[in-house]
């Protein structure tokens, strides 16, 4: 628990220290992720764990789902596996989420040094700058079969590098140095992964609903919402329209109800998106810890979506935050 905790505040203070924004640290357990963070147009939810072998299935899908909606970068720094201790310089991924060690993040964020390899089954490779590649052997007349005995591969090898193959570490540096050149191409962790990502759009979690939030879930479906529950964030469903992404928490009248509407505002401001709290009676009150406030019998009166944006734009003004 405290290493974990220290390595938390280590992240948070590299992202903070190069210029992000950073959500509020969360104490309300279980949760997906452990901070949103944003610089100009570059958003990142993260979850940082010791052993990324930590990470399961349910966490991994939830992240790809707030990414997703919240247009951001799911990732995971971690330490260790099962298998050992995670290598500086390079970029893995774990139920299809990327993970790098704080090391590798701290070297991306603070001396402008992306990981250059990559952790594939079999070993550690990199991809190759196949034009510079491919006109460094037209301009000095090499043959495929000198290059391919300097990187100790075949022909065909060297031909599929020029093509965009990946290159073992060792094929890579040899080629390197006998050319004198530059010749791996860096990787940018915060590349969204689109490819993922976007399979995450038939695949929503499941959850047990409590009475009250099912029926809220249900409303704002019925007036035309898209409504995907989450099931470890300090918000219960993600709420859209092609124009918006409402983070929506429901009150529980329980001892964390505060503190979850304190987070959910703070995700709101980092995200840059919309949010609201939906309680189950009459209130005078507009917000809660920042985040609109929205009853029950308000949403019963819905017709259309552009009422709660509307509603919501409202009450944001009066926002004391």
């Amino acid at each position: 628990m405290g290493a974990r905790h220290d390595l938390v505040g280590l992240v948070r203070k590299l992202l903070s220290e190069s210029g992000f924004a950073v959500s509020e640290r969360y104490t309300v357990r279980p949760i997906s992720f452990d901070m949103i963070a944003r610089r100009d147009g570059l958003l990142l939810v993260l979850k940082v764990l010791g052993n990324a072998d930590a990470l399961n299935d349910r966490v991994a899908q939830e992240l790809r789902i707030l990414a997703k909606f919240l247009h951001a970068t799911p990732l995971l720094v971690a330490e260790r596996t099962g298998a050992g201790t995670l290598e500086d310089g390079v970029m893995y991924s774990h139920r299809g989420v990327r993970v790098l060690t704080a090391g590798t993040l701290r070297d991306h964020l603070m001396e402008n040094a992306p990981p250059l390899a990559f952790a594939s089954p079999g070993g550690l490779y990199v991809h190759l700058r196949s034009e510079i590649l491919r006109n460094l052997r037209a301009q000095r007349a090499l043959s495929l079969g000198l290059l391919a005995q300097v990187a100790g591969v075949s022909r065909r090898a060297i031909q599929m590098y020029e093509d965009g193959m990946r290159a073992t570490i060792d094929s890579a540096l040899r080629l390197e140095e006998y050319l004198k050149a530059s010749i791996v191409e860096p990787i940018d962790p915060f590349t969204p992964l689109k490819e993922l990502i976007e399979e995450e759009g038939a695949n929503e979690p499941a959850k047990l609903l409590g009475q009250f939030e099912a029926a809220v879930l249900d409303m704002l479906r019925s007036v035309g919402f898209r409504v995907v529950p989450t099931q470890q964030s300090p918000f219960n469903a993600l709420t859209q329209k092609p124009e918006a992404t409402i983070l929506t928490g429901v009150e529980r009248r329980d001892p964390q109800d505060q503190e979850r509407a304190r987070l959910l505002t703070s995700v709101r401001a980092v995200a840059e998106t919309q949010s609201m709290y939906v309680v189950n009676r009459d209130t005078e009150r507009t917000n809660v810890q920042g985040t609109p406030v929205v009853q029950r019998s308000e949403l019963e009166r819905l017709r259309d979506p552009q009422e709660l944006v509307r509603l919501l734009k409202e009450r944001r003004k009066k926002d004391p935050a």
